[in-house]
């Protein structure tokens, strides 16, 4: 088969991958997407530095942004890329198809393993839709309908307005608006979010792996956001289950849930998602049949574009 390039363009990190027919994990290259003015200079430097800049090759590109025709704007990075301009400037990437990275983490749900999974919530197995959502540097929601053929929703639900409920969730909406900042789920559920909760009760802005560091001390401050983030992010998950019937199971993924990883698996932490989930009695019997996975797959997104490319090929 022809060698694909996948590409997984993030807030933070950038992923690429030659394909040809193996997912090799070690042959998966990184870069800080910060250290460059734009996608055109990044993939120039992945070019040179895997020797395949005179090769002939396809191109998967998964973006964290919205996708518009030809174009994407990564929301926060603030790069745009116009397919036009891609291949002006790499005219030996042949084919190219530029998709959301959601829309790509979506498809790797057809494709993962139980051991790359961990239950959070047992339920019934179901054909229906899969729900992807992923927290990183933002907060991505993606749907999976069915593969053979591959059927995928992207969306930007992490976008949507952030609902508070009790006095101290009102405390955030106010510190949000305060500093000017999308009234969002993302601003409370990506990693910023993070460490929006800590400053708005603590008055001082800290990293998501300090924040983690200090709760795995038991640090109450640390521990005291970790669990109002679980239970804000219950109630999102209620709302993508009722937007999205994801009978098929909502999987989460992205770097800062990975982070949290050890906590979700306590029992206390998942109690506080549960009882956002299923909070809405009268819809009880739907939502107790949905299972909930946090996703363990370090590339979860690269995999999707295996899933995409698989899907183009067939």
């Amino acid at each position: 088969m022809q060698p694909f390039i996948l590409a997984d363009i993030g807030g933070t990190n950038s992923r690429f991958l030659i394909f040809q027919g193996k997912f090799l994990f070690h042959k998966v290259y990184q870069y800080a997407s910060q250290n460059y003015p734009d996608f055109y200079s990044l993939l120039e430097n992945f070019l040179k530095e895997s020797k395949n800049y005179r090769e002939k090759l396809g191109l998967i590109l998964a973006v964290a942004g919205p996708v518009v025709g030809n174009k994407a704007k990564l929301t926060n990075l603030g790069w745009e890329i116009e397919l036009p301009k891609l291949r002006k400037k790499f005219p030996l990437l042949r084919p190219i198809l530029l998709v959301n990275d959601l829309y790509a983490g979506a498809g790797a749900l057809t494709k993962l393993s139980p051991k790359d999974l961990f239950i959070l919530k047992p339920g019934l197995k179901s054909r229906g839709p899969k729900a992807a959502i992923f927290c990183g540097t933002g907060l991505g929601v993606g749907l999976n309908l069915g593969h053979k053929p591959l059927k995928i929703l992207a969306s930007e639900a992490g976008h949507s307005l952030f609902t508070p409920l009790t006095g101290e969730e009102k405390e955030i909406l106010f510190f949000l608006k305060d500093k000017g900042q999308e009234l969002s789920f993302e601003e409370v559920l990506s990693g910023r979010g993070l460490t929006n909760l800590y400053e708005t009760f603590f008055r001082q802005r800290k990293k998501p792996p300090e924040i983690v560091d200090e709760a795995r001390s038991d640090g109450e401050r640390a521990l005291k956001v970790i669990h109002l983030y679980a239970e804000i992010l219950g109630r999102f998950l209620y709302q993508v289950a009722v937007f999205y019937l994801p009978l098929g199971g909502i999987y989460l993924g992205g770097g800062l849930l990975l982070g949290l990883k050890e906590f979700f698996l306590k029992e206390n932490f998942q109690e506080e998602i549960l009882k956002q989930f299923l909070g809405v009695k009268k819809l009880s019997i739907f939502l107790e049949k949905i299972p909930i996975y946090l996703v363990n797959h370090p590339y979860p997104v690269l995999l999707g574009c295996v899933a995409i490319l698989e899907d183009l090929l067939r």
